[in-house]
């Protein structure tokens, strides 16, 4: 994260600090826990270490417990600043007396996954692959994401590779699009899984990265300044957010506290 000697705060704040206090809850569906059944059910069926050895790889590495500070993540989104250099999708913040970044560089130390030029996957009409696991499983159908992990944590899969495949999908949709498990697969990975070399070439943290930004700039939200007794306020944050909690102790050099002054 780079770091700047900041002065003139309170002018550059994108939220006013008359704003800042209210209740907040905030919701984010980064499905963690799911690791434990989805390391499981790879290690049962001996197909841990194909998706070991696919880009996602480094995700069965994290332990799976843990939970996420909204607290932390709505102070920091309070201090965010305006910064007449940044780059799109780039995210400045008032630490402190200094200012902070979070853009994709810092993202990808977080995610250790890859940027490149993007490709239209996700934007052509979506073919049903035959014989693929959405065809075989599901008949084609629009599927939840619940679904599609109940069915995993069964173990009995048709053929060699389908667990690796309906994996990726999980750990793509479940924790780095961070969606609501009642939510249908998005469609376009059940199409890019069957053919892992061009999943494993995919520009993840590209397309994750664009999301996740998105998302923060559309969820977070500071309610009217009312003279009514102060309620709490509930909002949804998709995408990776995690990687603003999972990057403050490896980059931050001062302890946590700091921001809350």
């Amino acid at each position: 994260m780079d770091f700047r000697e900041y002065e003139n705060l309170e002018a550059s704040l994108v939220v006013t600090r008359d704003k800042w206090a209210f209740k907040v809850g905030i919701t984010t569906h980064c499905k963690w826990s799911h690791l434990q059944y989805i390391k499981k059910t790879l290690l049962a069926v001996g197909e841990y270490n194909a998706v070991k050895a696919t880009c996602f790889g480094m995700l069965l590495d994290v332990y799976p417990q843990g939970f996420f500070c909204a607290g932390l993540l709505q102070n920091i989104m309070q201090r965010r600043i305006t910064e007449p250099d940044a780059m799109e999708h780039e995210f400045w913040f008032a630490i402190g007396k200094i200012k902070a970044r979070f853009s994709k560089r810092e993202f990808c130390l977080v995610t250790g996954l890859k940027f490149g030029p993007m490709t239209d996957v996700f934007s052509r009409l979506y073919k049903l692959v035959p014989g693929g696991i959405h065809s075989r499983y599901w008949k084609g159908k629009n599927v939840k994401l619940l679904t599609v992990l109940k069915r995993f944590q069964k173990g009995k899969f048709e053929q060699s590779g389908d667990a690796t495949k309906i994996a990726l999908v999980l750990l793509a949709n479940n924790i780095l699009f961070g969606q609501d498990y009642r939510r249908c697969v998005t469609l376009w990975l059940l199409m890019l899984v069957e053919d892992i070399e061009a999943w494993n070439a995919f520009p993840w943290d590209h397309y994750v990265w664009r999301l996740t930004a998105d998302y923060l700039l559309r969820g977070f939200e500071v309610p009217p300044v009312t003279s009514e007794k102060p309620k709490l306020f509930r909002y949804n944050l998709y995408g990776f957010v995690w990687a603003i909690q999972l990057m403050l102790p490896n980059v931050f050099h001062f302890p946590f506290l700091i921001i809350f002054y």
